[in-house]
């Protein structure tokens, strides 16, 4: 005859606690990098002088990262720009402030 166990936990149900016990953080993908090469294509440049004479002059987000002389951007630095200096352009056919006065 088997004698009962005073362990708390073999008291309880078989998938009982299982969850709790086994459970593994939970891990976020970490965020993509992006290369000067991609930065340019969503600025919509193709020199990379263009990126770096507009990071001197605060119009666009220095790198985030430096390894091994790769300089590299968070995604969600461009994307930020790009929702901030979406306000920052005129239409094309808008009528501009300075010819309707």
């Amino acid at each position: 005859m088997k004698s009962r166990s005073t362990d708390p936990h073999a008291a309880a149900a078989p998938n009982e606690g299982a969850a709790a016990s086994h459970s593994q953080p939970v891990l976020q993908k970490p965020e993509d990098l992006l290369t000067i090469t991609t930065v340019m294509k969503a600025r919509g440049c193709k020199s990379p002088t263009t990126i770096w004479s507009e990071i001197r002059d605060g119009s666009f987000p220095p790198p985030d990262k430096v390894i091994k002389r790769i300089r590299y951007w968070r995604s969600s630095t461009i994307r930020s720009w790009q929702d901030s200096d979406v306000g920052l352009l005129e239409p094309a056919n808008a009528p501009s402030a300075a010819l309707s006065a």
